[in-house]
């Protein structure tokens, strides 16, 4: 792979010199060669990118014994990728290490874009220019990978399964580990701050640990189980609402990524039946009933359980997730009384069961009937003429859809008053009825809208002529004026 280099020039001054070297008076000097893969290279005239030299010195040729000499302060690149940085504290000696951290501003306390690191070298008064090399990496920063899909990131697992809403605050934390080596988690961005700054292992609501400690998932993925992220939290049981987990990773060189989170719901509630309505109700022969009720938030509809007291309902599917229809037609089959419809239930998360009341259905088959009725007429007359009134009282056996009609011949009869048990009608006959015997017809509807017309069992006597003479006779037959 093409290399491209970036040099950095050092100005020297020699402050400290090893004993062999107290009569040379020449400066040494060295320079720094960065190295990187031409296709990592950062585009210097598209953004600002300023460099620090660190130089260490490895004690006994080891990073466990790395002693830092001294570090530079920030130098801008220019837009040709060149740098110019003062290393003039820098002393001789063996076992030193240049570290360089390349950032997108002056400031030492944002990201690290780009770092790298030289191998162990020695720097003596006898060297001129000394090349030091010095490996870029472009993904330097633990969880940066190279597209925006490769990067670190968190997410909040039950079961094997990306959850958004919970109920259960103990969780599996999946890490998607990218160039780094150690993880930490928080429930808390100041906590883990805090940890950041005080490294205490005891501290609540924070955990670091190794990938290599882990359950491995796959290539880079990693599980933390059995997290409960109300740790470090003033949460109770029972508490919902939103839960934040933070998260950062380290590699080996003691970098850190940026920091991801990831978010989820806890949700306490139980499911609540809304608006539940069973119609018609009553219901008679022949009616298709319609059970009709939806809940306050989405059901696992797997734990869904109804009793219908008996009845065969039938879901109907509608366009609404949330909305459930049941249908039952009303047959000879199905006995005339009230039924109780209820039911149980768990939420998508759990919450449950809980019962809850559809309500009641009220079966009427049986069309309404009259009973304690009576027939009055004008002077109790056997036979009505003209003008003569007749009057009918009666009672039903069940309360009624609206008001009865009653009639004779086809004529209404007028309702007197209000009060329905008994009803009171009354008719007057007039010359436009009709002679003979006449039946009183009551027709009614029950609640159920069961229909019927019933008959009075007393009938009456319609006589609307006046007498006439017919085939008139004298008798003895004799004269006139004559006994």
């Amino acid at each position: 792979m093409k290399k491209l280099t970036v040099l950095i020039t050092v100005i020297i001054s020699i402050l400290l010199l090893s004993s062999c070297e107290l009569f040379d008076t020449t400066p040494g000097s060295f320079r720094i060669k960065f190295e990187w893969n031409e296709e990592e290279k950062p585009d210097f005239g598209a953004r600002d990118h300023y460099a620090w030299v660190i130089l260490e010195e490895w004690v006994g040729g080891s990073q466990s014994g790395a002693r830092l000499l001294m570090q530079s302060s920030a130098s801008a690149f220019d837009k040709e990728g060149k740098v110019k940085i003062d290393l003039s504290d820098v002393g001789y000696g063996e076992n030193r290490v240049v570290r360089v951290e390349i950032r997108g501003s002056d400031k030492v306390q944002d990201r690290v874009l780009f770092y790298g690191r030289s191998e162990l070298f020695t720097f003596s008064s006898k060297d001129r220019d000394k090349e030091v090399k010095v490996a870029i990496s472009a993904r330097p920063t633990p969880g940066t990978g190279i597209s925006e899909e490769d990067r670190f990131a968190i997410r909040i697992m039950q079961g094997g399964t990306e959850v958004t809403k919970i109920n259960d605050t103990v969780v599996d934390v999946r890490i998607k580990a990218v160039h780094g080596s150690r993880v930490i988690i928080s429930n808390s961005l100041s906590t883990l701050e805090k940890y950041l700054n005080e490294k205490d292992p005891e501290l609540e609501g924070v955990s670091e640990k190794p990938l290599d400690d882990l359950k491995k998932i796959d290539e880079d993925i990693y599980d933390i189980e059995d997290w409960d992220l109300n740790n470090g939290l003033d949460f109770g049981e029972e508490d919902g609402g939103e839960r934040i987990v933070y998260g950062k990773l380290l590699n080996e060189e003691g970098y850190l990524s940026e920091t991801v989170q990831t978010s989820v719901l806890v949700d306490k509630a139980f499911p609540v039946i809304v608006s539940p309505t069973v119609s018609p109700n009553p219901a008679k022969l022949g009616d298709t009933v319609s059970a009709v009720f939806s809940f306050t938030k989405q059901i696992d509809e797997t734990t869904l359980e109804i009793d219908w007291d008996g009845l065969g309902f039938e879901r109907v599917e509608t366009d609404s997730s949330n909305v459930f229809t049941y249908t039952l037609s009303i047959t000879e089959t199905v006995l005339e009384k009230s039924y109780t419809f209820s039911g149980s239930v768990s939420d998508e998360v759990g919450n449950g069961p809980v019962e809850f009341t559809i309500g009641t259905l009220s079966v009427d088959v049986t069309p309404p009937s009259l009973i304690n009725e009576t027939v009055e007429v004008t002077d109790n007359k056997s036979a009505i003429k003209v003008g003569d009134t007749v009057t009918v009282t009666f009672e039903v056996s069940e309360p009624l859809e609206g008001t009865p009609e009653v009639t004779i011949d086809g004529r209404r009869f007028e309702r007197e008053g209000e009060i329905d048990s008994p009803y009171t009608y009354s008719y007057t006959v007039s010359d436009n009825d009709i002679e003979g015997i006449k039946t009183i017809l009551v027709s009614m509807s029950d609640l159920a809208r069961n229909q019927t017309v019933a008959e009075l069992e007393e009938t009456v006597r319609f006589d609307l002529s006046a007498p006439e003479v017919i085939n008139p006779t004298v008798t003895p037959a004799g004269s006139p004026g004559m006994a």
